[in-house]
């Protein structure tokens, strides 16, 4: 007989709090990161029941009839989930339907020993446990541990003295010390490479970064988040950046988690972070230090990264906590996914701080690429790779670039995988990088094989590259295209419409990190940098409409689909496409000047006169004035009008190539617009000004309630017109950096900006939510919960008194 018992909270493990009592059980075993191959699923390690070996362990208790085995079963989504327990040779095989919402998938599954012929209780002796996947069965058990019981009682408890007592892991068993240690970061051999690379030769007085209005303005944004925007929001605190912080209050909203409590997620709104979304902010602290000669900053950021490394690594792989779906909870130091089934690793234009992070930790830095290169890439011939993989495979670090390097041809044009394009350029890059920073030919060379097959089915007529690496099956509707552009050849990968158009200067910006990366380290990339430039310029020459500054929707080979119109049933399904209208043009953003300026500053003679004949257009269309017909020629700056931080740095790369005074002086007057309209004087932050207007729409016709709106206007329910809450990873600061650079000269001190920032923010990585607001404004947050109550019930939350933040006194 088995027996299923609920369990009320989650487990955390402490040292010894006091001797064992009755109350305990007789021997048990809660898995950690020390135990190998263990699976991290919302902060919980955890073994799957299918694994290539069993699952061995020795429990040193004599047996005994009276005592039963629970083991804490986690039923996730899916099917019945099944595993074979062996105990003594004597097999019983265990099965549990997945739970959903509203119902807690942790629970001890109870069997007595007796099931397994165990009738005489014994002076001696012990338990040898197995468990293994049966055959046939629809999915596989997890497990995050089990205890041996003699009453139900016993199960009660969830905090325990130790993770183990009188259990051995036997298969796989355990981490060494020495393995155990190789999870640490020399914390002293990290600092003296940090200060040597990252930090400033000379330090400046603070009288001198007052001087500088530029960098006294960055330097205010860093003192404000090493001070205030570290984690100090559970019993422990770390290193850790957060997300966002209140202006003047100086402290992080909490918000609800995507994973609801029946999947294992918090029942309360939490302080949460993303390191993927911190990136710009390293590039910023690391900036600064370079700038000022202090060291505080880098440091703070290198704190930051090491306890990425040491706490929230998967040891197998490599790779640590990162990516799209995944969320770290401040205060209790986990980590979830955003309410799928697993936690799940995704990159997309992350393009993380990889020069930096090698001065942290050089080895880890190492197997965190290679991670990425082994989780994602499933055939080393095509490299086709799907946009999801997992922290946890088991990766050979010898092997990764010691496989055939095959000659790029015969590549399918199809196969089933959603291989989405920014996805093969962020392990692309990081391939390069590596290459560059440990001075390794093989990396350098799977990265530029790897740019060959993302390019491979590049349009013939355009050079534009594909949207997704191969084509899957038709879907999204898109065959609506068919009968009226019949020989576009539509497919997936083939179309850039709507919002994927918006996607591309990230695509741009993470290659041209690779070339900028290569001409720093003196390495020949010719061949790819020309393929890089004739897919920017041939996508600006299909999608661009000089005349109205605007970017068209196309297909790969040219077509414009913009004027298009969806007849009834006819539709496409995503991009916000409407029966009856059809997709709006869209206005460049300023990060597309970034791309074309930092692709201009790179480029050969050959293709500067085009990049540059793109720039002026841009510029113009954007009411910046004429940079000049080529440019020798004199300027014509337009001084009223108002920078996003990106325009400042297009014009920064621009400047590094032929530093005329005037565009100089052009600079600084736009950063100095920037600070006035941006910048925050007492609290060092930044935050959009009120009349700031988002330009996406979808439809030509039908505007939808969130596009186009400015800041004020989705602020208006609080009563003020700039937001108080603001995000940390935006790249205000780099841009007055940047700004500084060019007057000292220092375009070394530059950090290299390839996009990234918040995961739905426009160009400058802010993202003005009222969810965040609302946080602060008891009022507000009571009636929203009481708005929400049917669909907050569904998700398994009950409103208490941690749903609010805490008084000011308590």
């Amino acid at each position: 007989m088995h027996k299923i018992i609920g369990v009320a909270g989650f487990f955390t493990f402490t040292a010894i709090l006091s001797p064992l009592t009755a109350a305990d059980p007789l021997a048990w075993i809660h898995f950690t990161r020390h135990d190998k191959q263990t699976v991290l699923y919302n902060g919980f390690y955890m073994y799957y029941a299918d694994r290539e070996k069993p699952l061995e362990f020795t429990i040193d208790v004599p047996p005994d009839p009276d005592h039963k085995l629970a083991f804490q079963w986690v039923a996730k989504h899916g099917a019945i989930r099944s595993m074979v327990v062996e105990i003594n040779g004597k097999q019983v095989t265990l099965n549990h339907a997945a739970r959903g919402n509203g119902q807690q998938p942790f629970f001890w599954k109870v069997i007595p020993v007796a099931d397994f012929g165990i009738k005489k209780k014994k002076d001696n002796g012990n338990y040898q446990l197995r468990i293994l996947y049966p055959k046939n069965a629809e999915d596989d058990a997890v497990i995050a541990g089990f205890r041996l019981i003699k009453n139900d009682s016993q199960l009660v408890q969830d905090q325990l003295a130790l993770t183990r007592h009188k259990v051995t892991p036997v298969s796989p068993g355990v981490l060494s010390a020495q393995e155990r240690l190789a999870l640490r970061v020399d914390r002293k051999s990290s600092r003296q490479r940090i200060h040597a690379q990252w930090v400033g030769k000379e330090k400046l007085t603070d009288a001198e970064i007052k001087n500088d209005e530029f960098l006294a303005a960055a330097v205010k944004f860093g003192d404000t988040v090493i001070t205030h925007g570290r984690d100090t929001y559970g019993p422990k605190k770390t290193p850790m950046f957060v997300k966002l912080l209140h202006r003047e209050r100086l402290e992080s909203p909490a918000t609800i988690c995507f994973q609801p409590p029946a999947l294992g997620g918090p029942s309360h709104p939490v302080v949460q972070t993303q390191f993927d979304r911190s990136q710009n902010l390293l590039r910023t602290l690391a900036g600064i230090s370079q700038a000022t000669g202090n060291p505080k900053y880098a440091e703070a950021a290198s704190d930051a990264l090491i306890h990425m490394f040491e706490e929230f690594s998967a040891p197998g792989s490599g790779l640590f906590i990162f990516g799209h779906h995944m969320t770290i909870d401040l205060e209790h130091d986990r980590a979830y996914s955003d309410g799928r089934s697993g936690d799940i690793f995704e990159l997309g234009s992350v393009f993380p701080f990889y020069q930096f992070w090698h001065s942290v930790d050089p080895k880890k830095t190492e197997q965190f690429i290679k991670g990425c290169w082994e989780a994602f890439v499933r055939d080393w011939h095509t490299m086709h790779y799907n946009r999801h993989a997992s922290f946890h495979k088991q990766v050979n670090f010898t092997q990764t670039w010691h496989r055939p390097l095959l000659p790029v041809k015969d590549l399918p044009e199809k196969m089933e995988v959603l291989g989405f394009l920014g996805v093969g350029l962020d392990i692309a890059q990081g391939g390069y990088y590596l290459g560059c920073l440990h001075d390794d030919a093989k990396p350098r060379a799977w990265a530029k094989r790897y740019y060959e097959v993302l390019s491979y089915h590049r349009d013939a007529k355009t050079n534009i590259w594909p949207m997704l690496l191969y084509t899957p099956s038709i879907r999204r509707n898109l065959e609506v295209y068919w009968e009226d552009f019949p020989d576009a050849n539509v497919t997936e990968p083939r179309v850039i419409i709507s919002s994927w158009i918006h996607s591309m200067p990230m695509f741009f910006l993470g290659s041209l990190g690779s070339v900028e990366m290569a001409k720093l380290h003196g390495h020949n990339f010719q061949d790819i940098h020309t393929r890089i430039d004739e897919w920017i310029l041939g996508y600006m020459a299909a999608a661009y409409d000089r005349k109205n500054h605007e970017l068209r929707s196309i297909i790969l080979d040219g077509t414009d689909v913009t004027d298009h119109v969806f007849k009834p049933g006819k539709a496409l399904h995503g991009w916000g496409a409407r029966e009856g209208d059809s997709f709006a043009p869209q206005t460049p953003g300023a990060k597309f000047f970034v791309a074309l300026a930092k692709a201009y500053r790179l480029a050969g003679n050959g293709k500067k006169e085009s990049y540059w004949s793109y720039l002026r257009d841009f510029f113009k269309g954007a009411k910046f004035g004429d940079i000049g017909a080529k440019p020798g020629d004199k300027p014509a700056f337009n001084p009223e009008v108002i920078p996003e931080p990106a325009h400042i740095l297009s014009l920064v790369d621009i400047y590094r190539v032929h530093q005329h005074p005037e565009l100089l002086k052009f600079i600084e007057h736009l950063g100095r617009k920037l600070i006035a309209s941006r910048h925050d004087p007492k609290s060092g932050l930044f935050s959009r000004p009120p009349g700031y207007r988002d330009t996406y729409r979808s439809n030509k016709n039908h505007r939808e309630p969130w596009e186009c709106i400015s800041t004020s206007e989705k602020l208006r329910e609080f009563g003020y017109e700039r937001p108080m809450v603001v995000a940390l990873d935006v790249i205000e600061p780099l841009a007055l950096l940047a700004v500084h650079a060019c007057r000292t000269g220092r375009f070394e001190n530059i950090p290299q900006w390839l996009g990234g920032g918040q995961w739905g923010s426009d160009d400058d990585g802010h993202i003005v939510s009222t969810d965040h607001e609302r946080w602060f404004d008891r009022d507000k947050l009571k009636m929203h919960y009481e708005k929400q109550s049917t669909w907050l019930q569904a998700k398994g939350y009950a409103i208490n008194k941690r749903w609010f933040p805490e008084q000011e006194g308590n």
